[in-house]
């Protein structure tokens, strides 16, 4: 009995493809044309690839702050890397040109003016206590033996060097000056009031003192001439 099958030898052939692709196997049946076979670094071709572009690298290292109050910075455990990339060019750089910075209030003379520490002189008029001034002792707080020395050092100075006939106010700066500055040689004290306003109390009050003792003597004078007249 025959079978039905074809022997084993036997081979069926099928007709060959009209257009072999290039990932067919070099195995073929009969009758079949050989086809190119296509390597597979063809089929990877790096033609269309832009070439790879070479970096260089900065390394950032990351620092933590580990004690907040002393504001002490220590390297961190792990300490991390930041990289930043830069296409290595030959040219020009593309960078925009930097421009130069504006000034801040750090570039700024901000320095805080200079601080008068000095003692101010009290408000109103000196020797009247009662009418809106003051009292010259009261006010400078000193102990009554250098209030005395200061006092009468100042009062040598008004007698040699003012006319003692006029007031405060009219005399000559430049004496005024002159008195100022020998009583604040003598008394390094009276520096330490703004404007040397103890040095122009004293001044003023021997002034004042001085004019009203002219004015009674030359008032005395008059009077006894007169009652020899008489």
């Amino acid at each position: 009995m025959s079978s039905p099958y074809p022997s084993f030898r036997q081979r069926r052939l099928y007709p060959a493809p009209s257009s072999p692709g290039p990932m067919r196997s070099p195995c073929r049946f009969r009758g079949e044309p050989p086809c190119s076979t296509v390597p597979r670094s063809a089929l990877h071709s790096t033609s269309s690839r832009e070439p790879e572009k070479k970096t260089t690298g900065y390394f950032i290292h990351t620092y933590i702050d580990d004690d907040d109050e002393t504001g002490v910075l220590v390297p961190a455990k792990k300490v991390h890397f930041d990289v930043i990339e830069k296409p290595e060019t030959s040219g020009p750089s593309n960078r925009p040109l930097s421009t130069p910075a504006s000034p801040g209030r750090s570039d700024i003379d901000d320095s805080d003016p200079e601080v008068d520490d000095k003692i101010p002189k009290p408000p109103g008029p000196v020797g009247r206590p009662g009418r809106n001034g003051y009292n010259l002792r009261v006010a400078l707080q000193w102990q009554d033996e250098r209030h005395e020395k200061v006092k009468a050092f100042i009062n040598k100075l008004v007698d040699s060097k003012l006319d003692c006939t006029i007031s405060f106010s009219k005399q000559v700066k430049e004496k005024l000056d002159v008195v100022r500055q020998q009583a604040a040689t003598k008394f390094p004290i009276l520096a330490e009031y703004r404007g040397q306003w103890a040095t122009d109390d004293f001044i003023r009050c021997r002034l004042k003192s001085r004019r009203v003792a002219l004015q009674k003597a030359e008032l005395e004078r008059q009077v006894g001439e007169t009652r020899i007249i008489s």
